[in-house]
């Protein structure tokens, strides 16, 4: 019974690949679309305004989200990278393990485009920012501020962003405290 079912197995390979011998060729498929030459954003200005309107979202979420004490981290989807969701994740477990809520809302100002690279479809932008928590606490459950002393108000970060498809939407890749100074 064996010897039968490779023979037939090995009978149906032989047929399998005559037949696929025999067929009549086909023309070539059409070839897919080649990405657009022209860049995502016409100037270095447009491409800044996007970054900081994509990274204005993405603070209001994320105070949004302390202030609910890190419940409910994935509202970030559609915000950040992949990568940087898993960031964001494990930062809003702090508050969730230390019972700890923010008050108050982040702000940032300087907003200033340090490199843009634009190719086919594909853009990345970094930026530097000064990101503003001088109008925020932590607090406890009890309302008591847990806020680390001291701490700086002001905090200089070097952003990059991602586009997400057509049509673009940045998406925040990486928020790095900025060791060169001269942004805050």
């Amino acid at each position: 019974m064996r010897l039968l079912r490779r023979v037939t197995a090995a009978s149906a390979l032989v047929a399998a690949v005559a037949l696929a011998g025999c067929t009549t060729p086909t023309e070539d498929p059409p070839e897919s679309p080649k990405p657009s030459a022209a860049p995502v954003f016409a100037s270095e200005e447009e491409a800044l305004a996007a970054a900081e309107e994509a990274y204005t979202a993405y603070l209001a979420m994320s105070d949004e989200i302390a202030t609910g004490g890190g419940k409910d981290p994935e509202r970030m989807r559609g915000l950040v990278t992949a990568d940087q969701f898993e960031e964001e994740i494990a930062s809003f477990a702090m508050y969730s393990e230390r019972a700890l809520r923010l008050s108050g809302s982040s702000s940032f100002r300087n907003f200033r485009l340090q490199q843009l690279h634009q190719e086919g479809g594909r853009v990345d932008i970094a930026a530097y920012a000064c990101l503003d928590v001088s109008g925020t606490r932590l607090v406890d459950e009890e309302g008591q501020d847990k806020t680390p002393n001291p701490r700086p108000d002001l905090v200089p970060l070097e952003l990059r962003f991602e586009n997400a498809g057509a049509p673009p939407k940045l998406l925040l890749a990486a928020s790095d405290v900025w060791e060169g100074g001269g942004v805050c």
